[in-house]
């Protein structure tokens, strides 16, 4: 088998007494290299916590953990693996268990002692060893969320404003900035607190900033010099001929042009201040008012067509070279770039008005962040920033270590961090202080592992240059060798190809740890190519608005799927897009198509008809003044009131009156309900009888329990859980416990915060969700692959962020020194200050590059297929218009815009019809009632079978063989209906995987082939049956397979899961129940249906029972038994 490429650098990772800095791209396998490291160690330590693992997400921790345990429980077996890489890790972890024998550890019997931490249970264990050096007293809570005490130091802040207090006049002053709008200065402030890990080291106390106005003036001016000196070295070879050009242009234009400053220029200009009009006069001669290259120049810009023949002459010659200047220009890596700053380069002074607000500034946050520690305090709570300042807090500093940092320092021999591109300033001086007093050739050891094309998580203040500043200068003491990986593992050769083709023109030519910028690094496949396209672009053309798109869009993204599944059914595929907001069309287009797909953190509980009802009758129960509340629970199904019901009741005439003192009104005086009842209909005037019987009661006993179990037990009586599945009364179980967590003295405290929290909760899968087809955010795929990829939406553009209170930017200058830059926000009636806007772009250059990154982490997730969609304009000439700049798309299209195969819109574009359930009233039946116990659940006669809930095995037989048989059949027949069936031979080559299927299910291997034979011989006879195949057909309306149901008899939830259900061509709902026993000898045929029938009569009424709660049609029930292609239909009660 064939080396990688990169395996001498493999190799020197391992080497256990030199610490490493390991760049690792996508598909390189960094995690294999991460547990051969700790194998290694492992192998050589006195104990296991020496190793200190830390990663970024419990998930990546697990996963870890799982590897390493693996491995040694591998190598306890004593035949090696025959795959190299394998087996290298195999004896790693031999070597490794040998050591565990000898020190008597027994980790695989221990495996708490492999210290493998997240970032934050790492900062969290620290504070709590010491909590009183951490700040903290009692080890406080960890909020996730601290929008809320955000809000609240806020609110505590503008409290001062009133009083005599040091703070109220900045504050005022910084009020009367933003035109004392308090509601535009609270939100700026409450984001602030969000960064403060980033401003508050930079401004300290304030005092040391307010007196630095020099120095901060002085990295401005380093700042233009920088700039300025990088760019004339760039522009050397050039000098003489760019001078000439401008001095020509200059002279051909009026004084009032911004060119005129350099008439008479010989040379390029220095890098002063007063140097600065002229090289901006530089960057209007080279590019347009848009910032690229000009392509002409007129009289205009300084170039005239001259009136006689040498002025002709002389004109097209300096035109002539003008052009080839620039075209040399555009060929040299980063110019433009640089250019383009060069518009924005601030002069290197504040204006007196702007100092004087950052003065405020500088006065007004840490007095914010000193009112958010009392909130902290109060609550015994914290957020993760403050959890990082605490561990860093309880460790000390050099000159002053605390007992921890001592003890630690004994401890600790090897510290290995993964993810390392996604690290903040914080974790950098945590790293800092664990490592204090390391030195080369002592025997400690770190190591890192990161990969700066994938750093996407700027949002959480993640700041890639670290990584960068790290490979290059080592973290504190520790000096880092670079072991860079190379071979890409995952991918196929061609979308290796793809990759680097495309990406390494979008990502900067070079390094800049100042700017966050990462160059890109091609990878070596070292998978062979596979036949066909490796990668396709689909545009979609000129449809006439943005809804018409994004569905033209989702039905060719079913298209695919669709495609994909025929070729190869098995196979995974993976649709993501860059925000959740972006599945809007995709999604119902999916549940259209009838496809099952499992999700994660997708669909918000808060959108969720069921929870929306079960939080408007929270609000019911809490107030009978929430006219709103009130008017959404008599919709919900267990009322159902009709529009004009609705208005007879809470018309305007009655808008003063609770809508429960109506009802009461109504309902409670026979008079009254003859006289209502000529404006209500009788089938409202019923449901709201019927309604008010069970809510009355439930208002009145509300005061004696709980909130959360009042609205539960009101809930379920008024038929809440009538027709709902499990995953939907999960869904509703998040709530209510969301409710109690909330809850004080049997109220709500703050409904809003309780509402921003269920926003943050999202629907678990469902129990049946197929694995197969995954749905998510690129930014939840990171660490995963797929067979193919879908990204769609790339067109697409994230929403625009406010300006922010502050910016600012710590920069390495020229000489590797750190300085600070810093601007406040202007205020509404100035033009904005132009340090701000410098500081400003750079943020939105960040956030571009990031965006490169963000879509090349998409595109390495897949591994056989890449697809990319977009919808587009054309302009006059049919030409696709770019996309915005802010886009995904827009980072790659200048490698990708000849690519793309184009689908106009149809002139008669058609749209999907409206769902009409979306618009017709759900409601429970009229006569619907809480059920009552079977006689049989009160007192089961022990003679009588008793059928469990969950009960739909295929049958029930003794025999292992037959039953597990059966199992596989029910789990084939699923697949088969959500697809276009197959022929028989193309089932024929899922054989070997039924196989494995019936081991996993616990089939001995005596008994295999026989049930695999009968799976086989089941499957066949049903796809030539014309019943059967009628039975799995996927284009029935409303089709489902597996489907999880519960039911509330009024003492408890039922769970039931149906084989196969779907709406026939009457209108009707089919319940089919798969039964693959055969007729035994004893017995003739309609013997045997008869006795099936009966047997599961009540199962089949216990399925229809669910479906009658939640509509209204006719139901009909059967048996499909395929080994005789029988079906029997089930007479049930209505």
């Amino acid at each position: 088998m064939k080396q990688p490429l990169d395996s001498a650098n493999r190799q020197r990772a391992l080497d256990p007494g030199q610490s490493f800095c390991v760049r690792a791209p996508a598909g390189s396998g960094k995690t294999e290299l991460l547990t051969q490291r700790v194998l290694v160690l492992l192998a050589r330590v006195q104990r296991p916590e020496e190793i200190l693992c830390i990663t970024f997400t419990r998930k990546a921790a697990a996963e870890m953990r799982d590897r390493i345990l693996k491995s040694l429980r591998k190598a306890e077996q004593t035949e090696p693996p025959q795959a190299p890489h394998e087996r290298h890790t195999w004896e790693l972890a031999r070597a490794a268990l040998a050591n565990d024998q000898q020190q008597q550890w027994h980790l695989l019997q221990n495996p708490a002692r492999l210290q493998i931490l997240t970032i934050d249970a790492l900062c969290a264990g620290l504070t709590r060893r010491l909590p009183l050096q951490a700040g903290f007293g009692l080890q406080p809570d960890i909020c996730p969320d601290a929008q809320t005490l955000y809000q609240q130091a806020v609110e505590r802040l503008l409290m001062h404003l009133e009083e005599d207090d040091p703070v109220a006049e900045p504050l005022g002053r910084l009020l009367l900035h933003l035109d004392n709008n308090l509601d535009r200065i609270e939100p700026l402030l409450v984001s602030m607190l969000g960064k403060r890990e980033q401003w508050l080291p930079l401004i300290g106390s304030g005092e040391q900033l307010r007196q630095a106005r020099q120095l901060l003036e002085s990295a401005l001016g380093q700042l233009r010099q920088d700039e300025l000196q990088a760019l004339r070295q760039q522009l050397t070879l050039f000098e003489s001929d760019l001078a000439g050009l401008l001095d020509y242009a200059a002279g051909n234009l009026t004084d009032d042009s911004p060119l005129a400053c350099c008439q008479g220029i010989t040379e390029l200009p220095g890098t002063a201040n007063e140097d600065l009009p002229q090289w901006q006069a530089l960057t209007e001669l080279l590019l347009t008012a848009q910032g690229q290259w000009r392509k002409q120049v007129t009289v205009k810009n300084g170039f005239p067509a001259g009136s006689t023949k040498d002025e002709k002459a002389l004109a097209k010659a300096r035109k002539q070279a003008l052009m080839e200047m620039i075209g040399q220009l555009s060929e040299l890596p980063g110019l433009l770039e640089r250019l383009q700053r060069l518009l924005l380069l601030p002069v290197s002074n504040y204006a007196d008005t702007q100092w004087h607000i950052l003065d405020a500034l500088t006065q007004v946050l840490p007095r914010l962040v000193a009112e958010l520690w009392l909130c902290f305090s109060e609550q015994n709570q914290v957020d993760y920033s403050e959890l990082t300042r605490g561990a860093l807090t309880a460790l000390g500093d050099e000159h002053q270590p605390t007992d921890l940092m001592l003890l630690l320092d004994y401890r600790l021999s090897h510290i290995l961090v993964d993810e390392f591109q996604d690290t903040a300033a914080p974790q950098i001086a945590l790293l800092q202080k664990l490592t204090h007093g390391w030195q080369s050739g002592d025997g400690r050891t770190l190591f890192i592992v990161g990969d700066g094309m994938q750093s996407c998580y700027g949002f959480r203040n993640a700041n890639v240059g670290l990584f960068l500043n790290a490979r290059r200068e080592g973290i504190g003491s520790v000096s880092l060798q670079s072991a860079d990986l190379s071979v890409n593992f995952r991918s196929q050769q061609q979308l290796v190809g793809w990759v680097n083709q495309v990406f390494r023109g979008a990502f900067p030519a070079e390094d800049d740890i100042c700017r966050g910028a990462v160059s890109y690094s091609d990878s070596d496949s070292f998978n062979p190519p596979l036949d066909g396209e490796a990668v396709k672009l689909h545009g979609l053309v000129d449809y006439p608005n943005n809804d018409s798109a994004a569905t033209a869009e989702a039905d060719l993204i079913v298209d695919l799927i669709r495609n994909t599944r025929a070729e190869s059914p098995q196979d995974s595929i993976a649709v993501l897009v860059r925000n959740r907001s972006h599945l809007r069309a995709i999604l119902p287009a999916l549940q259209r198509a009838g496809f099952n797909w499992l999700a994660t953190d997708l669909d918000p509980l808060a959108t969720r008809m069921w929870v929306q009802d079960l939080l408007s009758l929270a609000r019911a129960l809490s107030s009978p003044a929430d006219r709103i509340a009130w008017l959404a629970l008599l919709r919900a199904p267990w009322c159902g009131l009709d529009n004009a019901d609705l208005l007879a009741l809470a018309g305007l005439e009655h808008r003063r009156t609770p809508i429960l003192t109506r009802l009461e009104q109504l309902l409670g005086q026979q008079d009254t309900i003859q006289v209502e009842s000529r404006r209500l209909s009788s089938d409202g005037l019923s449901r709201l009888q019927r309604f008010y019987a069970v809510f009355g009661n439930g208002w009145q006993q509300r005061q004696r329990r709980s909130l959360r179990d009042s609205i539960e037990l009101c809930w379920l009586r008024l038929g809440g859980a009538a027709g709902l599945d499990s995953a939907q009364r999960r869904d509703i179980d998040r709530a209510l416990d969301l409710i109690g967590q909330h809850e004080r003295a049997g109220r709500i405290a703050d409904w809003s915060q309780l509402e921003r929290d269920l926003g943050k909760l999202y629907a678990q899968p469902a129990s049946d969700a197929d694995p197969r087809l995954q749905i998510m955010t690129i930014h939840k795929s990171k660490g995963l692959e797929f067979d193919h990829v879908i990204l769609a939406g790339l067109h697409r553009t994230p929403r625009a962020d406010d300006k922010a209170l502050l910016q600012w930017h710590e920069r390495l200058n020229a000489n590797g020194e750190l300085e600070l830059l810093m601007a406040p926000l202007a205020a509404d009636s100035d033009d904005e200050d132009p340090i701000y806007r410098y500081l400003s772009s750079e943020a939105s250059a960040r956030d571009r590059m990031e965006s490169v990154r963000l879509l090349y982490v998409g595109a390495t997730r897949a591994i056989k297929r890449l697809h990319l969609s977009s919808c587009f304009t054309t302009d006059s000439k049919g030409t696709l218009k770019s996309p915005a700049k802010n886009s995904l798309l827009a980072g790659i299209w200048p490698q990708v815009k000849d690519l793309f195969e184009c689908y106009p819109a149809p002139d008669n574009l058609k749209t999907h019809a409206p769902d009409r359930s979306l618009h017709q009233l759900k409601r429970l039946n009229l006569d619907w009632q809480v059920p009552l116990p079977a006689d049989e659940n009160l007192l089961p006669a022990p003679s009588r079978r008793e059928l469990d809930e969950g009960d739909n095995l295929p049958e029930a037989d003794w025999l292992q063989a037959p039953r597990l048989a059966g199992t596989l059949v029910h789990q084939v027949f699923k697949q088969l209906a959500e697809a276009p069936l197959p022929s028989l031979e193309t089932l024929s080559t899922q054989r070997q995987q039924w196989r494995i299927q019936l081991q996993q299910l616990g089939l001995g291997s005596d008994e295999l082939e026989q049930a695999l034979v009968r799976v086989e011989r089941l499957l066949g006879q049903a796809l030539e049956d014309p019943t059967g195949r009628w039975l799995l057909d996927h284009r029935h309306p409303d089709s489902a397979s597996e489907l999880p149901l519960s039911h509330y008899n009024g003492f408890k939830t039922q769970q039931f899961v149906v084989d196969r259900t779907f709406i026939g061509e009457q209108g009707e709902r089919w319940i089919i129940d798969y039964k693959t026993a055969a007729c035994p000898a004893e017995l003739d045929f309609s013997q045997f249906i008869q006795q099936e029938s009966e047997r599961y009569r009540q199962q089949l009424q216990n399925y229809a029972n669910c479906f009658r709660a939640m509509e209204k049609r006719p139901i009909r029930a059967a048996l499909y038994f395929p080994e005789s292609c029988h079906l029997a239909e089930i007479k049930l009660l209505t």
